[in-house]
């Protein structure tokens, strides 16, 4: 290698390296007999994960496993469950609002961006593949051979199940589900709110949302009942917000409790049990889903599948102008007219959408929505989230180097908040009839290949 090139390698680890430092406190780590408890604390920021973050997460979950694991490895002849990983948020407001992306915005310095995305998805990925995925392929999944991120070299990396536990208190946005949605318990309680607002910020949903949102239609590893056709669709496009019992019946959350108390009893029975019991516990705290308030969305889900159900010949021109004839519809219920005209005038018109915590207004990008849609007729047709994974990689270094709308987005809303987005193109009809938008926007170009198993040398 030229000594230019190992100059440029020694100054993106040095910059990773103070990244995971700074973010030490901000992960906190503590283990049981049989449990390992992750409490995700960025106060500052309603416990977005930053690029540092990713770093303690992957070897919280990966590298340096609870010594359960390391126990049931040892042990040939049991090849039982490991250990139980329980995941929370610090505090009652927010489990973990999203990514950190005004960070990955910034571009300094050169290869930074690249690794830190790689090391989310990656991580992502692991969390989909112990639970749902081939446990033969595990031991090549970050099993890093080189000394980029911790000038150390981690052990290898294990075939193990393991319970995943994530507790859900409070905001539950972007990245926030991406560490959750692919483990097996996702508990809620009455003050969860769960959004994936990215088409306000000119981007899209990405932490595999393309593969699991359009699985909320029909019964999988996300939805154990028959599904809600059309509402994966919908929450992708619309950052639509749903919240409490909500997300049992849509198939978000896998269990519900009646209380913010109520889940930090269960965080602590949680940490005193053994793999074998979650299945009980999980039923000595959690409402039972015949007793779950109504759905409120039931009344819509005539419309939400006429609407936006993914089928090969979905397109946002349907959308549209099936929105458009309900809105118009003398005889339609009143409350899919309400909904229509709600919708068009957030898809068509402009209309405010209220974001996150900030209660900030923002814009629907119209390149976006041509995006998300893109996406979630691919991720929807494919047998694991490798390839979403892929398309999300490049997607999201071609936004943040100037691609499309991202960056005008993270302007607008989160630094100078001037709430006054300049979208290119700007009507949702432009943007349907560029041609090559999505190809422009996922680009390989010159980026470090993307790689799920293994990094370069």
């Amino acid at each position: 290698m030229k000594r230019s090139g190992l100059l440029r390698m020694s100054i993106l680890a040095a910059a990773i390296y103070k990244q995971k430092i700074n973010a030490a406190p901000m992960v906190l780590k503590e283990d049981f007999d049989r449990t390992r408890l992750i409490t995700l604390k960025n106060d500052k920021a309603l416990n977005s994960v930053t690029p540092g973050m990713f770093c303690w997460l992957r070897d919280f979950y990966i590298h340096y496993p609870h010594s359960e694991d390391v126990l049931t490895i040892k042990d040939k002849d049991h090849r039982g469950d490991g250990a139980i990983y329980v995941l929370t948020g610090d505090g009652e407001k927010s489990f973990c609002a999203g990514g950190d992306v005004v960070t990955l915005s910034k571009r300094e310095p050169e290869g930074a961006l690249e690794e830190a995305i790689l090391l989310e998805l990656q991580l992502y990925y692991y969390l989909w593949h112990t639970c749902h995925g081939p446990l033969e392929e595990i031991p090549f999944l970050l099993n890093y051979k080189n000394v980029r991120f911790d000038r150390i070299t981690p052990p290898p990396v294990q075939p193990l199940r393991n319970k995943y536990v994530s507790l859900w208190n409070g905001y539950v946005f972007g990245g926030g589900a991406g560490l959750s949605m692919h483990g097996q318990y996702r508990v809620a309680c009455p003050n969860t709110l769960f959004a994936m607002p990215e088409a306000s910020l000119g981007f899209f949903p990405d932490v595999a949302s393309a593969y699991f949102l359009p699985r909320l239609e029909r019964k999988s590893e996300y939805h154990t009942g028959d599904g809600v056709p059309g509402l994966g669709l919908y929450l992708g496009l619309m950052g639509a917000r749903v919240k409490g019992s909500d997300l049992v019946h849509a198939g978000i959350a896998t269990h519900f409790v009646d209380s913010v108390a109520t889940l930090r009893k269960l965080q602590e029975t949680l940490c005193d049990a053994a793999p074998e019991d979650v299945d009980k516990v999980m039923e000595s705290y959690c409402v039972p889903r015949e007793t779950l308030p109504p759905f409120s969305l039931d009344p819509l889900r005539p419309l939400l599948e006429r609407v936006f159900r993914l089928h090969e010949g979905t397109t946002l021109d349907h959308v549209v102008k099936e929105l458009q004839r309900t809105a118009a519809d003398k005889g339609a219920p009143e409350v899919e007219k309400t909904f229509a005209g709600n919708t068009l005038e957030k898809i068509g018109c402009g209309g405010p959408v209220v974001m996150d915590g900030s209660r900030e207004k923002a814009v629907l990008c119209p390149s976006s929505l041509v995006t998300t849609l893109h996406m979630q007729l691919r991720g929807s047709a494919e047998p694991t989230p490798a390839k979403t994974n892929e398309r999300e990689y490049y997607g999201t270094l071609n936004s943040a180097m100037g691609e499309g709308n991202f960056m005008e987005g993270i302007r607008s809303l989160l630094t100078e908040k001037d709430n006054k987005p300049n979208w290119k193109p700007s009507t949702l009809a432009e943007a349907m009839r560029d041609e090559q938008l999505v190809q422009r926007l996922f680009d390989h170009k010159n980026y470090r290949k993307f790689d799920l198993f293994t990094p370069p040398e």
